[in-house]
């Protein structure tokens, strides 16, 4: 038995579907009743035929990760983890919940492993924690990169590295773990949820784009990590998963062009952004509503990050990234907000 917690997410349900896909029993861990939906709409995307024979391996566990006896529960008769589950926010006031949700609900999965029959712990954490010290010249980040205390980095970004300190704690604990660090992914879902927002927001039209830079990555090919990483029960590594490194210029082009919308064509500079988020702000407060951008996105829209996928693809030599343009095309296709 398999238990994935964040089981609706994106990259959770994939990792679900795909599991099933190749015949393992699994224990999909969730919160709300409703987002079980995701999970099946997804079956129905890609495997119709086979829905029936899936569903019949699959086990449903309401439950939290901050409750310990949930925790406890959940784990009961399973021998893998893939903990896919997390919050992601860039508001400063979810700082604290971020670390409970990220750093606590971790610490809870990985000290009640150790005392179970868990003999592997795939954990999903984010290029956010990836750190900025590097020997290399080349701009590139990597997994060997050193965490810099002195770094401005979003709160985000600290609850995922803080995570990262709990599963390798664990590790010399004895429990058998992996690290995958994806970068900001694409793939069938719904439009109004996390990063497949940008989709949404280039299709009803989008005049500005910034000069940043970032990677990202096909969902499907994070998937197809994730069960490698256990079908060789390969652990104690930490990977990279990042398909293409794109200015957001040309990422908004690529989308566009297949939306057959019009892509941005207006440069909006740091002075821009600045002014963007702090009158979001203001109208924020007004309206009683968060933000639509925060200081810490105005930030990330500037800011230009490029990660480098060789460990990945040295130590799985036969792994192979989908383009781009098949990952927007897919992520199109695949929409379930119509």
């Amino acid at each position: 038995m398999i238990l994935v917690t964040g089981s609706t997410g994106l990259l959770g349900s994939h990792v679900v579907v795909e599991l099933l896909r190749k015949g393992y029993e699994v224990r999909a861990m969730f919160r709300d009743e409703e987002r079980k939906q995701v999970v099946y709409r997804l079956i129905d995307f890609y495997y119709p035929e086979e829905k029936e024979v899936f569903l019949q391996k699959l086990t449903w566990f309401r439950g939290d990760i901050l409750d310990l006896a949930d925790v406890e529960d959940s784990l009961v008769g399973v021998s893998k983890v893939v903990h896919c589950a997390a919050l992601v926010s860039f508001h400063r006031r979810d700082f604290n919940l971020l670390f409970r949700v990220n750093r606590r609900g971790t610490a809870n999965l990985v000290n009640f492993a150790l005392n179970s029959d868990v003999n592997q712990f795939i954990h999903v954490s984010s290029t956010a924690a990836i750190g900025s010290d590097s020997q290399a010249t080349d701009g590139m980040k990597r997994e060997s990169n050193l965490w810099n205390p002195n770094d401005e980095v979003s709160g985000y970004s600290l609850s995922k590295f803080s995570a990262e300190k709990e599963v390798w704690r664990a590790s010399e604990e004895g429990l058998r773990v992996s690290i995958v660090n994806p970068s900001v992914m694409f793939g069938p879902g719904s439009w109004e949820e996390s990063s497949l927002k940008i989709f949404r927001t280039l299709h009803k039209g989008l005049k500005y784009y910034t000069e940043g830079a970032n990677a990202f990555v096909d969902v499907r090919d994070v998937t197809t990590l994730i069960l490698k990483l256990i079908e060789t029960e390969k652990t104690g590594e930490r990977y990279l998963v990042t398909g293409s490194n794109l200015k957001f210029k040309e990422l908004f082009d690529r989308i566009c062009e297949q939306l057959h919308v019009k892509a941005p064509s207006k440069l909006a500079g740091p002075f821009l952004t600045g002014l963007a988020w702090r009158l979001s702000g203001i109208l924020g407060r007004i309206q009683g509503k968060r933000p639509t951008i925060t200081k810490e996105s105005a930030r990330s829209s500037q800011s230009s990050s490029q990660f480098s996928n060789e460990k990945l693809l040295r130590d799985f030599p036969d792994f192979k990234f989908t383009p781009i343009e098949e990952t927007i095309a897919v992520t199109i296709k695949g929409r379930t907000d119509l």
